[in-house]
């Protein structure tokens, strides 16, 4: 399968949207238009923002396509392929982008960034404003970002940029606009309904519009089960869009591999006109509510064709993390997440991380918030930063304040208001500053411990997961789900980074194990410094042993595991019709996971005791299924009792590994 960062379908890249559905916003694209006619036009930052479905993603790639069919220099990244890394920023732009070529291509054509999905990538906000941006041309360059939430507030109060950064908020089209819209449609039933019962019914988000097109009832801003009847029985493309469900973005030739049949071009491009399918550069992707509905009903209504299609996906997705197929750790990270969300049943007293609570949002920090999470702050236990109370008051003031691109706040989707947030911090040598004006000591400390000085800190990629907290006066949702919901969220920015965590409550540092942290030999007082470092293991090498521990009928029903039923496990490898006794160790509906697991022990890195010759012992006799120890002792050049002999030790060193990875 190719790289999920671009597909080639000729010399289109990007399906835009049709001429007839886009109605309004000519202002908007009128001024792009007159920007692109200056011959030195200012260098500007444009954010898009507002709810899902209000049509963030079709005006942007309308402005794309503006600027691309005049002629100027452009270049589409989803902000969820890219890690929150500068360097991961940089290799996914395309190299006319590079800050040692765009200066002599500007001086005779205009250049457009769009970034989609600008949310998933905000903790390089201030990199952007400060190092990249101002490293480029200051005319002929615009730079246009679409979130859920206004992102330009510390933009707009830089003095560099507070003239060059324009706030676009959308709003749901207007009465006068439907009629419009009415107009340019050719389909009925659509037409014949009244303007004013479609403005009342979708109350003017283009998505619940588009949707009518593709449905003969009228779809309201939550009638989505009408659309899922309507395809689930007519629509060729179904099974597509099954897929498109299970997964964030889905390139062409992906969709055929796992749909194991060709798919055409035209059959292509048909399923990309769908008014709730967008296609992108790394391929197909569904409308944020639609893929949570349709995700849903697969899980509940078709149960064995989500299972099926789910273990498909998930091979394909190991496949590529293995083979190091170029696609962003957080991006796989995200798809991992997203195609097991219903399987985080683990419930501790720390975060029930199986909440699937769909009307809160994670976003970045707003200036409005700060009252806020000063008083929620009150109940950090600062164990991660051991300062005073009022020092810790001062210094969260000062994160707002410099850094605000660290904060995470869960909020309420329906009414805006905060609930829940998260601090991390991005170790720098400026936030170590920070740190280490509130405490030196303990800052120095921990930079030593982990290697870190001043000149390495920029390169280290390392994150201080600093503290957590759910707003106390709230009461209508459990803590423990707001707070799993909040670092299902961290989880999904990790892949790449070094990660670390402060614990000294032991039901948070049960946590961290389960998620394959382990202690160092760090410690504040009682506190114990938890490291996962994911800067160099291989994502998949990780997330399948926590898939194996987080699933609904865990991989592993019990801990004193025997290095026969390891065995057992291995000898079933290639027989996908065997079930294990319902007394396994081994769960018997886990088994695509447990397969794969026990497989992805035997690639390198191995995890001790197990060696090198110990894995390829093991995949010699039960993934190659080589049982003629005669060929065994001519490949190992060991007599036949060694080989026995190195067989029953690999599979004692695998149970221990079995043992403390499951």
């Amino acid at each position: 399968m190719g790289s999920y960062r671009g597909m080639n379908l000729g010399d289109e890249v990007v399906l835009w949207p049709s001429e007839r559905l886009f109605i309004g916003r000519e202002e908007e694209c009128q001024a792009l238009r007159d920007w692109l006619a200056q011959k030195l036009a200012p260098t500007f930052v444009i954010g898009l923002h507002g709810i899902g479905g209000i049509g963030k993603s079709t005006l942007l790639l309308r402005f794309f396509q503006i600027a691309r069919d005049a002629g100027a220099l452009t270049a589409w990244l989803d902000a969820r392929t890219v890690d929150n890394t500068a360097q991961s920023f940089l290799s996914a732009l395309p190299s006319v982008f590079h800050s040692t070529t765009l200066a002599s291509q500007l001086t005779a054509q205009h250049a457009v960034l769009a970034i989609d999905n600008y949310d998933e990538i905000y903790g390089l906000d201030a990199w952007l404003r400060e190092v990249l941006l101002p490293s480029w041309p200051s005319h002929n360059l615009l730079v246009v970002l679409a979130s859920r939430q206004s992102i330009l507030s510390r933009w707009r109060l830089d003095p560099g940029w507070q003239r060059r950064a324009i706030d676009l908020p959308l709003k749901p089209f207007t009465l006068a606009e439907i009629r419009q819209w009415q107009a340019n449609v050719s389909r009925t039933p659509t037409q014949e309904i009244p303007a004013e019962t479609l403005y009342e019914q979708t109350r003017g988000l283009p998505l619940a519009l588009a949707l009518s097109l593709e449905t003969p009832s009228i779809p309201d801003t939550t009638g989505l089960p009408a659309l899922w009847n309507d395809l689930d029985e007519h629509s060729p493309s179904r099974d597509a869009i099954d897929i498109l469900a299970l997964t964030l973005v889905a390139p062409w030739n992906f969709i055929q591999e796992i749909l194991h049949r060709p798919v055409s071009l035209a059959e292509y491009q048909s399923l990309s006109q769908l008014a709730f399918v967008r296609r992108t550069p790394q391929g197909l992707t569904l409308h944020d509510l639609v893929r949570h509905y349709w995700y849903e009903h697969l899980r509940t209504k078709r149960p064995e064709h989500f299972t099926q299609l789910r273990d498909k996906i998930f091979r394909r997705f190991v496949h590529d993390c293995r083979v190091g197929t170029p696609t962003s750790g957080t991006f796989m990270s995200q798809q991992f997440f997203w195609l097991f969300r219903d399987v985080f049943g683990i419930t501790t007293p720390y975060a029930n991380l199986r909440a699937l609570l769909d009307q809160f949002e994670p976003t970045p920090f707003r200036r409005e918030d700060t009252e806020w999470l000063l008083n929620v702050s009150r109940l950090w236990q600062r164990e991660s930063l051991p300062v005073s109370a009022e020092d810790a008051q001062g210094f969260l003031y000062e994160v707002m304040t410099r850094f605000p691109e660290l904060l995470r706040i869960l909020r309420r989707q329906d009414t805006g208001r905060p609930v829940a947030y998260m601090m991390s911090i991005w170790l720098t040598p400026a936030t170590a500053d920070l740190m280490r004006a509130y405490h030196p000591a303990f800052t120095d400390a921990l930079l030593d411990a982990l290697h870190l000085s001043q000149e390495n800190l920029g390169q280290s990629n390392t994150t201080y997961h600093l503290t957590a907290g759910v707003d106390p006066t709230q009461h209508d949702y459990p803590r423990d789900e707001l707070m799993g919901i909040v670092i299902r969220d961290a989880f999904g920015l990790m892949a790449g980074n070094r990660n670390l965590v402060m614990a000294q409550v032991p039901a948070l540092q049960q946590f961290l194990q389960t998620f394959g942290y382990h202690a160092t030999t760090f410690h504040s007082g009682d506190a114990i410094l938890y490291e996962l470092d994911l800067r160099q293991l291989p994502f998949a090498r990780w997330i399948v042993p926590v898939l194996a521990r987080l699933s609904h009928s865990a991989l592993i029903r019990r801990t004193d595991i025997t290095s026969a039923e390891v065995k057992a496990a291995y000898e079933h490898l290639h027989d996908h019709s065997f079930h294990l006794a319902d007394d396994s160790v081994f769960s018997a509906d886990a088994g695509p996971i447990w397969r794969r697991g026990l497989k992805d022990l035997l690639e390198p890195p191995f995890i001790a005791p197990l060696t090198a010759q110990d894995a390829q012992v093991l995949h010699w006799v039960y993934v190659e299924r080589h049982t003629d120890p005669i060929s065994a002792m001519k490949r190992f050049a060991f007599s036949r009792a060694s080989f026995y002999r190195h067989l029953r030790s690999a599979l004692e060193h695998v149970t221990e590994v079995v043992q403390k990875t499951f």
